[in-house]
């Protein structure tokens, strides 16, 4: 550059082409978010890959400097957990932490991307995906997830590390954190369907129990990282809270075991049987078997592992410890794990609920009793008296019941502590009363063979066999199965214990009925469960009915055993649905099915059944020579046929000449079957009868070199994950001729224009010649290499960025194999300039956050320039809310829409003044900071003055679980005179002198550490050596340095109040000058002309 020109560098940094995300996990379990936890979101879905340029230009006198860097976003959906929940509440990026969603989104570092949440009640897809991917926009059932552009970094493109605290479902009311144990159980139980067979009066005292307990739990954020069974969930929960959950007259039913009064919640105090030795029965010598702890087990130092919501969900132990124990037996720890629980307190209640348990709960009882004391359940209270181990009147609860074939009843009993129990509920008759064990059990009712569809099979060879058995006779308790190839040679396969419900049919049923009539065979009342039109679409009412499963909404009974199920839902787990007649059989899908699994060589052979009967009491079972065979051919279930068959031809060339003709055939899987693999295609010429094999895939095949003028058959036979196979004959199937394909072909049709990112045409396949490929022009030229020619493609769709117009016509051609052209497809497009941004621009703390209410259609975003005394910004987002973090001074904002096509008009420029001010909440945050550390330093004083004896100096060191401090402190006559302290706490640090000065005055210097501030609090604070300040200096809420002369901004000079002192338009010559109250005027010579004012 030459003399006095101005100089210009440009500084560009690498781009980055891909991105990778480590955060999406195929087979991740869905977590159920109860209460408030903090959850590591799984990556659910990601598009749109996009990088910005962003330059920062710097002036420096006439020099000026431009560094281009890039940023990277990409559009996600991070799914949080299942069910509807309130809200997100806090976010970790990293080690960083945001209060609330939106402090994210407004975060200058952030980039202009930000987050929306989905709570779950909207099963609707995202505006963006319906938008700009519609053909894979997908909406989520129950899924509370996240959603939006993410900004992945600066010359960097790796996913943030998200962590969210989300307030989640069964938010205790009191509490307003938490959930409660009961409402969680009670969920999950109800997910399952098992939630109606909950006893409802103990559930409500269970849950009074946690709730006057404070025994208040939330998901811990690897609760449901592996998959669970409910009933090991369950049973965290229970220990959890020392309660009993048993099946009592078909219902679950919930005892807690406390024996100390909670708030409003009672124990139960209730005795139901005193038991002495005449209602024992001897085991062995002992009526009564007595079991006591190891004396290692009785622990009286109980250390629990929980998670600190205040501590950002650190894990975290608590102990509790017998004081009186340890002195006499010494320290017998023990460890719990009670991640549910968020609070300290909540943990030390736990470990002290154990010790107290492990205290009390020393002694086991067993005892066997006749069967009429058959009403006694986990969590009743009994009264034991027996001599000859010495025990009177001990109350112990129960804690096991066990019922044996002969009828006697094993109960086992935990001691109880001593306190003001009741008089035994029940008395019993000590007359015996005759129990027949040998009754006659009835045969095996003609049992009901079921070949079972694909998706319910759970055997690994994907052949099974299921037989629906019950009794002929109340008495019938259960059957063996006995099984055999020859009727003969029999061979124990197992025991069926419960009876299956199953019968026929006393109506018909169409091809599109939704209503039938059945008839159970059953010997006793069969009732069935009612439900909804979900739990029909769910599959919890599920039914059989001669190869059709189906689910109903309602069972109405009509008569003895007889139902009308109504609100079918056909077809379901992969069957065909089809038309039943009056007595087709009929079974119910339970559970209580037989299954029997077998090799897959086992299809197509007969096997032979034999189901001797037990009775009741599993006893006085029946003699395998005594009873009928039944025999079955084993198969597999039909699989339902693929759908939409459509097959077409296709050449392939060698060198541009044609050689072959290919059918190319395309399908869609059937609908409703999960165990769908793939299928294969066979075909045949229409003359010939023997299929053959044509290939195989997920939903397209080929099938290569095909005869000229034949008509083939062409089936699609479904197969499963297990290799069963459709025969072609009963598969899905179409035919095609294969003939000379047409010179000339057709015109494309219905073309389609859309703009995002890129410029895309896409128009129907020709199918009536061999297509070689589509041109795509912006003239009718076709061939012709000029400015008009945009692509020739294979498929049928174009994407480009080579149209430069907003208003024009495109034009595609079909250009065959053989070089014919097709005649023109045109399709006119018009995209109007974007319309004017109407813009908001708001000061905030450290940045500008910028705003327009709505994007346009066709727009891609909106193009933000701000422009500062050093920097000039240029941004591209598409939000509608844009922050951008910036040092303080005056800036010009100004923004356009931008699309395909660029940007369009801009906005009018509007200027803004970062302002350097404290946000309140840093002041808040500092003022609750210094006021904790005062306390605890005050704490650290008082125990130095007791330490001190009210004279004296003396050194101090105090230690508790949040707490450390040190001090040395001078007392005279009880009062301090001056002291130095050193408090540490897990999330601040202060230090404190006191002092007396030379006049006698009390001086008092701090420094506190917490919660982003640093307090300097003293009478004189000297630095020495340089001092650098990155940020704004503000004294007096002014600013230093942050307004030049060129940008100053108000809506009237009355806004300016100052003494000015002295303004001069030159320093010397002609000029004017005002100095306070007066105006003076001199000319070139510096003599004075004008004098006005107040002199």
């Amino acid at each position: 550059m030459g003399l006095f020109k101005k100089t210009s560098f440009t500084s560009r940094s690498n781009k980055i082409d891909a991105f990778q995300s480590t955060v999406c996990e195929f087979g991740t379990p869905v977590p159920l978010l109860f209460g408030t936890c903090k959850v590591s979101p799984n990556l659910i879905c990601y598009q749109d890959f996009t990088t910005k340029e962003k330059r920062v230009t710097q002036k420096s006198g006439k020099s000026k400097s431009t560094t281009i860097t890039y940023l990277y976003y990409v559009y996600a959906e991070l799914a949080l957990g299942e069910g509807v929940i309130k809200d997100v509440s806090k976010v970790w990026v990293g080690d960083t932490a945001y209060n609330s969603l939106a402090a994210l989104n407004a975060n200058g570092r952030n980039e202009g991307a930000g987050l929306s949440l989905n709570r779950g009640d909207n099963n609707a897809p995202t505006t963006y995906m319906s938008t700009n991917h519609p053909e894979i926009a997908t909406g989520y059932t129950d899924l509370a997830y996240l959603y939006g552009k993410i900004f992945l970094g600066e010359d960097s493109a790796s996913m943030p590390s998200y962590s969210f605290e989300v307030k989640g479902t069964l938010i205790d009311s009191n509490d307003g954190t938490d959930a409660n144990p009961a409402g969680v159980i009670k969920s999950i139980l109800g997910s399952i369907g098992l939630g109606d067979y909950v006893d409802i009066l103990s559930l409500k005292n269970y849950a009074s129990y946690c709730k006057n307990a404070d025994l208040l739990i939330s998901t811990y954020n690897d609760a449901f990282s592996n998959q669970k069974k409910a009933q090991e969930v369950i049973a965290e929960l229970l220990e959890l809270t020392n309660t009993y959950m048993f099946w009592s007259v078909d219902r679950f039913k919930f005892v807690p075991r406390d024996d100390i009064p909670r708030g409003t919640w009672k124990p139960n105090t209730e005795i139901i049987y005193d038991i002495d030795a005449d209602e024992l029965i001897s085991q062995g010598g002992a009526p009564v078997v007595f079991k006591r702890k190891d004396s290692t087990e009785i622990y009286n130092y109980v250390t629990v592992n929980f998670l600190n919501r205040a501590n950002d969900y650190e894990e975290e132990s608590v102990s509790f410890q017998d004081i009186a124990s340890i002195k006499t037996y010494g320290v017998r720890s023990v460890s719990y794990d009670a991640k549910w629980l968020h609070t300290k307190e909540r943990a030390l209640k736990y470990a002290q609920m154990k010790t107290r348990l492990a205290q009390t709960e020393c002694n086991q009882y067993t005892l066997k009793l006749p069967w009429k004391y058959c009403r006694l359940e986990p969590g009743d209270l009994i009264r034991i008296t027996d001599d000859a181990i010495g025990i009177k009147g001990q109350v112990a609860m129960v804690s096991e019941v066990t019922e044996a074939n002969n009828g006697l009843i094993t109960v086992t009993a935990l001691q109880r502590a001593p306190g003001d129990y009741s008089e035994a509920k029940y008395k019993v008759d000590n007359k015996y009363q005759y129990q027949d064990f040998n009754v006659n059990p009835g045969n095996t009712a003609t049992p009901l063979f079921i070949i079972p569809p694909s998706d319910l099979v759970a055997s690994s060879s994907g052949c099974e066999l299921w037989i629906a058995l019950h009794g002929d006779s109340e008495d019938w308790g259960g059957c063996d199965v006995y099984v055999s190839t020859n009727d003969g040679d029999y061979s124990y396969n197992g025991t069926h214990g419960v009876s299956s419900v199953y019968g026929w049919l006393v109506s018909d049923l169409s091809y599109d009925g939704d209503s039938v009539d059945i008839e159970l065979d059953n010997p006793r009342a069969v009732e069935l469960l009612t439900g909804s039109a979900q739990d029909a679409k769910d599959g919890n009412t599920l039914i059989w009915i001669n190869g059709e499963c189906m689910s109903y909404s309602l069972a109405t009974l009509q008569g003895s055993n007889i139902y009308t199920l109504s609100g079918l839902v056909r077809a379901q787990c992969g069957t065909k649905q089809g038309e039943h007649y009056y007595d087709d059989d009929v079974a119910i899908l339970d559970g209580n099915i037989y299954a029997v699994s077998l090799p897959k060589s086992y299809i197509g052979k007969t096997l032979y059944f034999k189901f001797p009967a037990f009775n009741a009491f599993k006893a006085n079972g029946q003699d395998l020579a005594d009873v009928d065979c039944y025999t079955c051919v084993v198969g597999v279930g039909d699989l339902p046929n693929c759908t939409n068959i459509m097959a077409y031809n296709k050449y392939r060339d060698v060198d541009g000449v044609i050689v072959y003709h290919d059918i190319i055939v395309e399908w869609q899987p059937p609908a409703g079957l999960e165990n769908y693999q793939q299928a294969q295609v066979w075909y045949k010429a229409s003359t010939e009868s023997k299929w053959q094999y044509g290939g195989q895939g997920y939903n397209k095949a080929t099938l290569p070199q095909v005869d000229i003028g034949v008509t083939y058959d062409i089936a699609v036979c479904t197969q499963d994950v297990f290799g069963n196979i459709e025969t072609p004959d009963s598969s899905a199937q179409t035919s095609i001729l294969v003939a000379l394909s047409t010179e000339i072909p057709n015109t494309p049709e219905n073309i389609s224009i859309a703009i995002g990112d890129y410029f895309t045409v896409k128009w129907d396949e020709v199918r009536n010649a061999d297509i070689k490929y589509y041109e795509v022009r912006l003239d009718n030229q076709a061939g012709v290499d000029n400015s008009n020619f945009i692509a020739r493609v294979s498929d049928a769709s174009c994407t480009t960025n080579a149209v430069q117009e907003r208003k024009g016509s495109v034009y595609v051609f079909a250009v065959s194999a053989y070089g014919k052209v097709s005649a023109p497809a045109k399709a006119d497009y018009s995209f109007e300039a974007q319309k004017v941004p109407e813009i908001i621009v708001d000061a905030r703390f450290q940045g500008l956050e910028c705003h327009v209410n709505s994007i346009p259609a066709n727009c891609i975003g909106v193009h933000w320039y701000i422009s500062g005394t050093q920097y000039t910004y240029d941004e591209k987002t598409s939000n509608l809310s844009f922050f951008k973090s910036l040092s303080a001074g005056v800036y010009d904002v100004k923004a356009c829409y931008y699309d395909y096509f660029g940007n369009g008009p801009f906005s009018g420029q509007i200027m803004s003044s970062v302002k350097a001010t404290i946000d309140n909440s840093l002041l808040a945050a500092e003022a609750i900071s210094t006021d904790k550390l005062d306390a605890a330093t005050k704490k650290a004083l008082e125990d130095a003055k007791e330490a001190a004896k009210l004279n004296g100096n003396v050194y101090t060191k105090t230690e508790t679980d949040n707490q450390i401090s040190n001090t040395m402190a001078n007392f005279k006559n009880g009062e301090l005179k001056s002291y130095a302290t050193i408090t540490q706490m897990n999330d601040a640090i202060s230090l404190a002198v006191k002092d007396v000065d030379v006049d006698g005055n009390t001086v008092l210097t701090k420094i506190n550490l917490a919660d982003g501030t640093i307090l300097l609090d003293g009478k004189y604070i000297h630095i020495t050596g340089n001092t650098k300040v990155d940020g704004s200096i503000i004294t007096n809420d002014m600013l230093a340095g942050g307004i030049t002369a060129d940008k100053i901004m108000v809506n009237s000079l009355s806004a300016i109040c100052a003494t000015i002192g002295t303004l001069r338009t030159a320093t010397s010559g002609a000029r004017t000058e005002i100095q306070d109250n007066l105006i003076e005027v001199y000319d070139s010579n510096n003599v004075l002309r004008v004098k006005m004012g107040v002199w």
